[in-house]
């Protein structure tokens, strides 16, 4: 076998930006600047033998010389806090386990808790100096009539966790958030209709990024009952699944969420927690990006 070092003179074939090749011709200069665009972009290559035929260590290093932009952001969480949320995070049950069940002590709220609490730490940790505000909203709906306005509670008003105490407290909020309303059924047209109130507050209105992120175990079962105008901006998305989601309760919300879109400027998310891929199908109809999470090790990572 030939020595690694021996392998590298004489038939290093470098890239030839000229003729789009590689080629023993090619420039050999380890560092190459990008000046086409800003930011400046340095990137240096370097490559060493080893002790293996026709393997080599290639390091590849990237800088930029201007400083890299860190914008104020704002997120509404919008969390469904129905009785069905009480059910098994792993298994899906209610009353007793499945037998393969390994995590039977958290519930599918505890799982969003923690998913919750833990997103809103990288989401401050990244704030580099940027404001980062945050508000929380429980959603439900109160035993009685179809149409209501839900048992709705904001349980964090606008708050910017990027320093101090914040954080911490809005954690404590997150962990009653099941305390703030009555729970029944899952009325989504209310959580959304809380959404649209915060997202027009003074606190954020003005802010570039905005973001929502709804969060749901099963299909919407109640509705507010309001009649949103088309004219407004309460359009259903082009090519809304109508026969088979027709009904007010799955109406009003893909209507809301795109006002929410297109007249709030604010990214749409949504993660169908269980739900079930009719569920999904609906969320994804509205929904900048919506994704699936079948248990609680999927909701951490769906956050």
């Amino acid at each position: 076998a030939t020595d690694g070092s021996t392998q590298i003179e004489g038939s290093y074939y470098t890239y030839d930006p000229q003729d789009h090749e590689f080629s023993p011709d090619g420039d050999e200069d380890p560092e190459v600047t990008n000046r086409s665009y800003e930011p400046n972009v340095t990137i240096s290559k370097e490559i060493q033998a080893t002790d293996v035929e026709n393997q080599f260590d290639i390091t590849l290093t990237v800088k930029t010389d201007e400083a890299i932009e860190v914008s104020t952001k704002a997120i509404v969480l919008v969390i469904d806090v129905s009785t069905s949320m009480d059910y098994c995070a792993s298994c899906g049950q209610f009353y007793g386990h499945a037998h393969w069940c390994e995590n039977q002590d958290q519930t599918r709220l505890d799982a969003a808790k923690e998913a919750a609490k833990d997103f809103l730490a990288d989401y401050a940790q990244g704030a580099e100096g940027a404001a980062r505000y945050v508000s929380v909203i429980a959603y439900s709906d109160a035993s009685g009539g179809h149409w209501s306005k839900g048992a709705t509670a904001v349980v964090q008003d606008w708050v910017d966790v990027s320093s101090g105490n914040a954080l911490y407290t809005i954690n404590e909020e997150i962990d009653n958030i099941d305390s703030y309303t009555d729970r029944n059924g899952t009325n989504t047209d209310a959580g959304l209709e809380a959404a649209e109130d915060q997202l027009q507050e003074r606190d954020v209105q003005n802010i570039d990024n905005k973001f929502l992120l709804l969060l749901t175990d099963g299909e919407p079962n109640r509705s507010t009952g309001d009649e949103l105008d088309w004219r407004a901006g309460y359009v259903l998305p082009d090519g809304y699944p109508q026969d088979n989601y027709r009904g007010e309760s799955y109406t009003n919300p893909a209507r809301r969420a795109m006002y929410i879109r297109n007249e709030l400027d604010t990214e749409f998310y949504s993660i169908s927690y269980t739900a079930g891929s009719s569920v999904s199908g609906w969320m994804k109809s509205f929904s900048d990006l919506c994704v699936t999470a079948d248990n609680g090790d999927d909701l951490s990572i769906a956050f």
